[in-house]
């Protein structure tokens, strides 16, 4: 009726909402999106905006807005559209004329005009220090100059002044016009590239290290929580000023950030709404940039920017900063791997895409060196495939033995190069030619050449027979290198290791220092404290733990006096959360495990199968040490992650699963982990065979869970297998071969067969004691199991004095769900019972009885036992006997 009325503003929004769909019933869920977007609400406030719009709208008779039972609502009666042309403000700035409210600043020149915002260059009129204004005429943008303030704010105080971000140093935001001040960052992409004559007037190599600066600035801003969400040239800075060019991000006018970080850092939400500052289906943003599901109304994350970035990426590559990414892009890129970084980082499904800014740096920084491992990758595979021709005209050959040498054979080719490349920095190309001379021979007529029955004499050589045979050529070979001596030595002794060949992997690691000593390689040298780590690594597999360890702190020593070494630091973590793991210390191997993985973060050499290993190892010793919850979570993230990067089958990906299924039977979800178990040691089996040490691991961990559920008998007979399989592959005095052998013990015992596990168990204490110390957990806890066992077999005495001996909590650190105070007031009623102190025995059995866990087997048993004994004790006290 041509009366003002004022809204507030979710009635508004549903009432735009209803004027856009008029004469459709729409429904209460696409209102509540509509005005309440990506929030968690109820009915009831969608009821009340509808009421508050019908008094607006003097609608009592819901004659206007219908009510659609059950649906939602309907807007009824004619609308009229009616388009209103909305002329922007003007400050009419003019050149040379002083900043409004900055009269010692003058305007330059004008550098961007939008329809809500100027943004102009100005000049102090003495010192001629530049400034860039970014006006607001008519408030409409003031918003967004809120937000980017705001930002400024948050990455400086997170990075310090960044010269890689453009600084905020005022703003004037109390009344028109609104405007911010920021220093002068340079040319924006565009017209940097105009002034050098076009792109393509630039060399690649330059490009590329522009985009790396630029990857590296966003991977910052995403370290301190901010998102940026319209990241196009025009936003990115060069300032070469000083002679080498700079990278500068700005316009972080769209935005986004955390708003408990906001909170963290105690920093006014100046220019967000809460619901602006996490979410949002906001389509701010330029589109050429935008990612898929951005666009597609999803809430954008970092591989958003990523996404935007390699769009960025190709037009640097082509050489034309207005060029859309088109379908047949790739015709455009020759490089093969630049057409693969593209690919990755502008992938349109985002699980699919680049996960971080820095890894997209990385990959642009190290292309010379993957081009190297590119071309040693395919050359390899040729003479893999030349090897594989010539065995099948033979007709003797085993395929799986080619196929894992030529895995080796790459393995060595990339590891070779990199070394080449990274750890030793140099880039002679004369010197680089004579290396793939050698490295070629090597692998050719050394390694691959011993699956040819021709060269090895036999048809049936295993991979590590074939290693085996190479590693003793390394020394005439690379007589005149040493350096790449040390390189192969040490992709065979990790070779060695994942084969569980661990003397000969021993002995490759003390190769490689004996050469690197040779050469007076200073003891603090990066190559010299990653060999003693890797020879630590391999002693903790065999048990040596002192060994280890002193190796372990002596490289810790000489890390304190290194200022840059993160990788270095993370792969002392690892490989100490290892050895900690090994002996049962599982708190301590859980904060070294997490030390690591926050290194991991710092360091772009930490490669993502390590990072997914060590997060693997964390998640592991979370669960061994009781944090069953977070394990569990740890586990499910990890997954999808290992079957992405390894696959399905590979043996990481299974392994995983079996650590996986152990911590869900500690947590007592048996039936989730019997299937888990199963599955695991099926593809285990398939891939490793049932003889190596990751099958024979997950097989005994699957026994722990059939005596879990009192299938004692079925339990030994499997520990009984695994014993055996651990004897051949490692010896009889290896420690996993001790504590299968302490398992076993305990098995046979729970089934009845107590006088067979005595015996074992003597051993298995003494052989443990030797390795791990007489005070280990894994010594008290066979003592434990040799304790009950004499019970069992009359000799109670010499138990009662061994359970003196045990403290109770060295054995809560090997089984924690494992109720084991109420265990020991057991095994000390039995002993009273069986010398004769008969009362005390029926008050323990009592209190015992309260405390049992009737989910565990074991636990079960003991209950049995103390009311069949307490029954015996009513029927004496009645019959006097």
């Amino acid at each position: 009726g041509g009366v003002e009325k004022d809204l507030e503003r979710r009635p508004l929004d549903v009432l735009a909402y209803l004027l856009r769909h008029a004469g459709e019933t729409v429904t209460k869920e696409e209102l509540l999106e509509a005005a309440w977007p990506g929030m968690v609400t109820v009915d009831a406030v969608l009821t009340n905006a509808v009421a508050k719009l019908r008094k607006a709208l003097n609608d009592d008779g819901q004659q206007i807005i219908v009510t659609q039972h059950r649906v939602g609502y309907r807007l009824m009666g004619p609308v009229h559209r009616k388009l209103i042309a909305v002329q922007p403000q003007s400050l009419n700035l003019k050149e040379s004329q002083p900043v409004p409210g900055r009269d010692n600043f003058k305007l330059k020149r004008r550098l961007d005009l939008s329809r809500h915002s100027e943004v102009w260059l100005a000049e102090h009129g003495k010192t001629r220090e530049r400034r860039v204004f970014k006006f607001s005429p008519d408030g409409l943008r003031l918003s967004a100059l809120k937000r980017e303030a705001t930002l400024s704010r948050v990455l400086q105080d997170a990075l310090g002044t960044d010269p890689a971000f453009v600084r905020v140093i005022d703003w004037q935001f109390d009344s028109a016009p609104y405007f911010l001040e920021c220093e002068y960052g340079g040319q924006n992409w565009l017209d940097w590239a105009e002034a050098q004559g076009g792109l393509a007037n630039v060399p690649q190599s330059r490009r590329l290290e522009l985009m790396a600066q630029l990857c590296d600035a966003v991977a910052k801003a995403h370290s301190a929580g901010v998102l940026h969400k319209d990241l196009k040239p025009a936003n990115c800075l060069i300032d070469d000023s000083g002679g080498a060019a700079v990278v500068r991000v700005t316009d972080f006018g769209a935005g986004r950030v955390d708003p408990e970080r906001l909170q963290e850092l105690g920093i006014t939400q100046m220019g967000f709404t809460q619901t602006q500052a996490v979410n949002a289906a906001s389509s701010t943003g330029t589109p050429l940039y935008m990612a898929p599901e951005v666009i597609a109304g999803q809430a954008p994350t970092t591989q958003s920017d990523v996404y935007s970035l390699g769009v960025m990426l190709y037009q640097m590559v082509v050489g034309d900063l207005r060029r859309p990414m088109a379908p047949g892009w790739e015709r455009d890129v020759e490089d093969p791997l630049l057409q693969e970084d593209i690919r990755d980082a502008a992938q349109g499904h985002q699980a699919e895409r680049i996960s971080t800014a820095r890894s997209l740096a990385e990959r642009l920084r190290t292309l010379d060196v993957r081009r190297v491992q590119r071309d040693a990758t395919l050359a390899a595979e040729a003479r893999a495939i030349a090897a594989e021709r010539a065995l099948e005209r033979t007709r003797a050959r085993r395929p799986f033995v080619v196929a894992a040498i030529a895995a080796l054979t790459l393995g060595l080719g990339v590891s070779v190069w990199f070394y080449q490349e990274t750890a030793r920095a140099r880039n002679a190309s004369a010197r680089s030619l004579e290396t793939v001379r050698i490295v070629n021979h090597f692998l050719n007529d050394e390694l691959l050449a011993q699956a040819n029955p021709a060269v090895a004499g036999k048809s049936d050589m295993t991979v590590r027979e074939a290693v085996e045979r190479a590693a003793g050529r390394i020394a005439p070979i690379f007589a005149d290198r040493p350096d790449l001596a040390v390189a192969i030595r040490q992709t065979l002794g990790s070779a060695f290791l994942e084969l569980d060949a661990f003397e000969q992997a021993e002995t490759q690691w003390r190769e490689a220092l004996r050469v690197l000593a040779d050469q007076q390689v200073d003891s603090s040298d990066p190559e010299m404290l990653q060999t003693r780590l890797k020879l630590a690594e391999t002693l903790t597999h065999t048990s040596r733990f002192k060994e280890a360890a002193a190796l372990i702190d002596e490289v810790e020593q000489m890390l304190g006096r290194q200022n840059d070494a993160t990788f270095l630091r993370f792969e002392h973590a690892r490989v100490a959360g290892q050895s900690k793991q090994l002996q049962g210390q599982f708190a301590a191997a859980a904060q070294l495990f997490e030390r690591a993985t926050d290194l991991a973060q710092g360091s772009s050499a930490v490669t993502t199968d390590s990072v997914l290993a060590i997060r693997h190892n964390r998640a592991s010793s979370l669960s061994l040490s009781g944090r069953f919850d977070e394990a569990d979570q740890a586990f499910k993230a990890l997954l999808p992650e290992y079957v992405a990067y390894f696959g399905a089958r590979h043996m990481r990906t299974l392994d995983l699963m079996g650590t996986h299924a152990q911590s869900l039977m500690q947590a007592g979800r048996d039936t989730e982990a019997d299937a888990m178990y199963r599955q695991t040691i099926e593809g285990l089996e398939s891939v490793l065979g049932q003889g190596h040490s990751t099958t024979l691991v997950a097989r005994a961990e699957f026994a722990s869970l059939q005596a879990k559920r009192g299938d004692f008998a079925l339990a030994a007979e499997t520990l009984e297998s695994v014993a055996d399989g651990f004897r051949k592959a490692r010896g009889k005095d290896d420690l996993y071969t001790l504590i299968t052998d302490v398992n076993l013990a305990s098995a046979l015992k729970l089934s009845g067969r107590s006088a067979e596990a005595e015996p074992m168990l003597r051993y298995a204490i003494r052989g443990i004691a030797v390795i791990m110390g007489a005070e280990s957990p894994y010594a008290r806890t066979a003592e434990y199991n040799l304790a009950d066992v004499l019970i069992d077999i009359g000799r109670v005495d010499e138990a009662a004095a061994m359970f003196e001996q045990i403290p109770v909590d060295a054995l809560k650190t090997t089984e924690p769900d494992a109720n084991w105070d109420a265990r020991f007031e057991w095994q000390r009623a039995r002993i009273d019972w069986a010398q004769g102190r008969r009362d005390r025995a029926v008050e323990r059995l009592k209190m015992v009885l309260v405390s049992l866990n009737p989910d565990s087997a074991v636990e079960q048993q003991m209950r049995a036992w103390a009311e069949q004994t307490l029954r015996s004790a009513e029927s004496a006290a009645r019959t006097g006997a």
